[in-house]
């Protein structure tokens, strides 16, 4: 058995690839120490954690897409603007946390870590954005500095989702923390906005870097979107703008090449470069959740491949 870390990107309905490169190296004999990501990466990644590596390529495949956008044109014009997204997360949380048994991360600890940190001691690392404070953080690494929170008694699938608020489709996620800048609030309750972790850290590759050198333990990254700008023949690297109204469109377009470019340059680095799984996603767009299942079983196959293909080359003390 070889033991890894893994480091999955986020990219909506693209991450169906991520579990096709996961059943390969399930097929390999790798077994997952420790997993991070963003958006989808971190909803598979969560799968994964949870024991789930096995049958993660039927879950993906039975993921309900078409109930993420299951509202009128008129409903989620108005949600966008009185809400700030589009379509609630609640059923993209609802299946999450019915495939994770509504575990707490006090289920993915691992004590056998040995981080000399104790809150770093979990199987499972989530990106995400927290635009009230206006940083990046680590679930469940930040629930106690950040927001006083026991990070035990929190559900996978709240940090989870929150990672996957990708900025105007889906409602921002919240959460209610007892503290602010390490101070603790004379009402007991502050309150902060949460969305897609890939807006500052899509690919967050160096997560476990500190807590792995010189133990033996590589971290391998599983990229899902191309470097920009965007190859011809992909299918809407990042997300397509569909309105008219310019600020907004300018906006949207923002925001996608944040997600898709915010992690380039550290993935240009050789010593980065070499750790990385690259799968053609071109196959679908980030939110193409009308997706056929013969594109989804593209993106499988595609995953797959990659993923052998990096294990056949990926250096000698790595057969």
């Amino acid at each position: 058995m070889k033991e890894i870390n893994l480091v999955l990107e986020g990219g909506g309905v693209k991450g169906i690839a991520l579990a096709g490169a996961i059943g390969k190296l399930n097929d390999r004999g790798y077994h997952v120490k420790r997993v991070a990501g963003a958006s989808v990466g971190a909803i598979v990644a969560a799968l994964v954690a949870a024991g789930k590596a096995g049958d993660i390529e039927d879950l993906m495949l039975s993921f309900p897409f078409a109930e993420m956008r299951s509202t009128t044109r008129l409903r989620a014009a108005w949600s966008l603007l009185a809400r700030g997204g589009k379509y609630p997360l609640t059923p993209l949380r609802d299946w999450v946390n019915a495939q994770l048994d509504g575990i707490t991360f006090r289920s993915l600890k691992d004590d056998g870590g040995g981080s000399a940190r104790a809150e770093r001691c979990y199987k499972l690392v989530v990106t995400v954005t927290d635009i009230t404070r206006g940083e990046l953080v680590h679930l469940p690494w930040d629930y106690e500095r950040l927001y006083g929170l026991d990070p035990d008694r929190q559900l996978v699938a709240d940090a989870v989702c929150a990672s996957a608020a990708f900025p105007f489709f889906f409602v921002p996620a919240t959460i209610e923390g007892r503290v602010h800048g390490g101070i603790q609030q004379p009402s007991g309750r502050t309150t902060s906005t949460l969305i897609d972790g890939g807006v500052l850290s899509n690919f967050p590759i160096e997560v476990f870097q500190e807590h792995d050198r010189g133990k033996g333990v590589e971290s391998i990254g599983i990229k899902i979107l191309p470097h920009l700008p965007t190859p011809p023949g992909d299918r809407s690297v990042v997300w397509t703008p569909n309105t008219h109204l310019r600020p907004l469109r300018l906006v949207q377009q923002m925001v996608g090449t944040m997600v898709a470019g915010r992690d380039q340059a550290r993935l240009d680095l050789p010593s980065v470069a070499k750790r990385v799984i690259p799968i053609d996603t071109s196959a679908a767009s980030i939110l193409d959740f009308g997706i056929t299942r013969g594109e989804k079983l593209e993106l499988f196959d595609n995953g797959r491949q990659a993923t052998a293909l990096f294990l056949d080359t990926w250096g000698p003390s790595h057969p």
